[in-house]
């Protein structure tokens, strides 16, 4: 974390943060599942929930340029 601070790709906030800030958003949805599956109606454990959640999280700290197209596109 604090080398892609360095770089400028990550903001300048206290490593501890900035982990358990990621953490808490890469899992917080799976741990949720039944809540998720109850109000919305969809699965996050399925396999393109589980690739949107990623490439939200990407959109988010990176921009969403940063998000690699899916399916062997390029």
């Amino acid at each position: 974390l604090e080398a892609a601070q360095a770089e400028g790709a990550l903001p300048r906030l206290p490593a501890t943060h900035l982990h358990y800030l990621l953490l808490g958003a890469a899992s917080h949805l799976f741990v949720m599942a039944p809540e998720v599956r109850r109000l919305t109606g969809e699965d996050p454990m399925r396999k393109e929930a589980i690739e949107a959640h990623a490439d939200a999280i990407v959109a988010l700290l990176f921009g969403p340029a940063a998000v690699q197209p899916r399916g062997g596109k390029k």
